[in-house]
């Protein structure tokens, strides 16, 4: 695909290269047409590099054989234990470092008020 679109996009810039040339020297209608023509060869040059991509892609993607799809579907074990192990509670580490004096923090709290 790359390699189309490059060479689109090489066609068109001599395509508008002639019609800059064109448009100050005035060179007549057929270089006018050439340009033009040049134009639309390098827009459908682009234009093909990119439909056969995508052509290509969706016929790589679409031709799986039936047996294929139904070898890879092979029934899966489940494991023994499907219940993990308990994880210990975040807020019991937490509570314990918590002063046990609450009377304090609460002095503390009261006086910045």
């Amino acid at each position: 695909m790359f390699n189309w679109l490059m060479l689109g996009m090489i066609v068109i810039g001599v395509g508008i290269a002639m019609l800059v040339v064109n448009k100050y020297f005035d060179l007549g209608k057929w270089f006018s047409l050439v340009s033009a023509s040049l134009l639309l060869g390098g827009t459908t040059i682009a234009t093909a590099g990119v439909l056969n991509a995508i052509r290509q892609g969706v016929r790589v993607s679409g031709r799986q054989p039936n047996d294929q799809i139904s070898r890879s579907l092979e029934p899966k074990l489940l494991p023994t234990n499907p219940i993990p192990a308990s994880v210990p509670s975040i807020t019991e580490r937490t509570t314990q470092l918590i002063p046990a004096d609450d009377a304090r923090t609460n002095n503390t709290i009261d006086s910045i008020r």
